[in-house]
């Protein structure tokens, strides 16, 4: 699930977070994906702490800790 925009608030996190949860329902291997070109005020810390990928000039952030946190083992 990626929510897509110019700057990254905490909104655009929370958006992917609660997406990704509502996803998870029915497809249990579901990432949440931020992506923009900058991340603003709170929102600079809160994709690590939750463990969602940040997509910025092409470049994926945090994708392994995603996967470790999200990822349902086979």
């Amino acid at each position: 699930m990626i929510e897509v925009s110019t700057t990254v608030g905490a909104s655009d996190v929370e958006r992917a977070l609660a997406r990704a949860n509502l996803l998870r329902r029915v497809v249990p291997n579901v990432l949440p994906v931020v992506a923009g070109d900058q991340p603003v005020d709170q929102a600079r810390k809160m994709p690590e702490e939750e463990r969602v990928v940040i997509v910025r000039a092409g470049t994926l952030t945090g994708w392994d800790e995603a996967i470790e946190q999200w990822v349902v083992a086979a």
